[in-house]
């Protein structure tokens, strides 16, 4: 388990720190193309990279890509779903007119590498690591619930 916290929290310090070398503060991430390429998709790029290289080496993969969940149950769907509907009623409220087709690539590429890094990070490694030591399912579930929202108040 700590193995797996401590790989979290270094994940966040180079994060944090790529970010401060950098210079684009989160709240002027979407001012500017430049802002998104330098403040999301370089840092998050980087750090994505040594994450799946240390995944590689630690032996994570393929381990990381091929869980299968324990619990199989139709209202797991629930929070995507309304998700995916907040997304849609609010997509033709955006300022798409606001943005490049450079701008959008970089929102898009940034989305994905983000989702990439935090799929491989919580589920694929720390999850892994807390199921292997024999934590229960609910157990897990908190745990990485809570070090993922901790994640994302840094």
């Amino acid at each position: 388990m700590v193995l797996g916290i401590v790989i979290c929290f270094l994940y966040v310090v180079i994060l944090t720190l790529i970010n401060k070398f950098i210079g684009v503060k989160y709240t002027d991430l979407l001012k500017t193309e430049n802002n998104l390429k330098k403040g999301l998709v370089i840092p998050v790029a980087i750090c994505t990279i040594g994450l799946t290289v240390f995944a590689y080496i630690a032996g994570f993969i393929p381990s990381a890509f091929t869980y299968s969940p324990i619990i199989s149950n139709v209202f797991l769907w629930i929070v995507p779903i309304i998700i995916l509907a907040g997304i849609i009623l609010r997509w033709p409220h955006a300022r798409w007119d606001k943005f490049t087709k450079k701008g959008i690539a970089y929102m898009v590429l940034g989305a994905l590498l983000v989702g990439f890094s935090e799929e491989l990070l919580v589920r694929g490694i720390l999850v892994h690591l807390l199921q292997n030591a024999g934590y229960s399912v609910l157990f897990v579930g908190i745990i990485s619930s809570v070090i993922f929202g901790v994640m994302h108040g840094v």
